[in-house]
């Protein structure tokens, strides 16, 4: 969720939470697909609309 809020790199972001930049990628795409399996379309069209600007 603190990536899609605040959109750090993957790098950024594993210093930040004390992890590899792998192992956040892998587990940003792991919660992705879940939360789009969850979430309805129009949230999601919010979050892609949010990363296009």
């Amino acid at each position: 969720m603190f990536y899609l809020r605040k959109m750090p790199t993957f790098e950024v972001l594993g210093l930040h939470l004390g992890i590899s930049k792998t192992e956040v990628k892998d587990t940003f795409h792991y919660w992705l697909e879940i939360l789009g399996n969850v979430l309805s379309a129009s949230l999601l069209e919010q979050v892609e609309k949010h990363d296009s600007d």
